[in-house]
């Protein structure tokens, strides 16, 4: 009785041990080159996030379900609300993406890297 609970409790740390070793690997490989932990992240100047274009928002589609949200603040859109829309077509709060990009140069959504956008275009 002793050794099977040995056994099936080295097997259960085998197999714990295993799944954060595989995690691990998997969220190194998705950390962009130079954004690695303790690694400065790339910031946008508060004249590079003015030049990024506001929008107003309008409210939603017909025909689409639910309304959109800021993915940073998690609050709904409201009709008039001020929106700053990324080049990689995601919409913020301005006051919510200006003190982001004041901090990373990356779309909280996808992480298309603004940074890397204006050094190549």
């Amino acid at each position: 009785m002793l050794a099977s609970s040995f056994v099936a409790f080295v097997a259960l740390a085998v197999m714990t041990a295993t799944f954060f070793f595989v995690r691990r690997n998997r969220v190194l490989q998705l950390v962009p080159a130079g954004h690695a932990a303790g690694a400065t992240p790339h910031r946008l100047t508060p004249s590079e996030v003015k030049a990024i274009p506001v929008v107003e928002y309008e409210g939603a589609e017909e025909g689409e379900e639910g309304a959109e949200l800021c993915t940073i603040c998690l609050d709904d859109f409201a009709k008039g609300d001020q929106l700053r829309r990324l080049p990689c077509r995601h919409h913020f709060h301005v006051t919510c993406i200006d003190e982001w990009l004041g901090r990373r140069s990356m779309c909280p959504v996808c992480k298309h890297d603004l940074s890397r956008a204006r050094r190549e275009g």
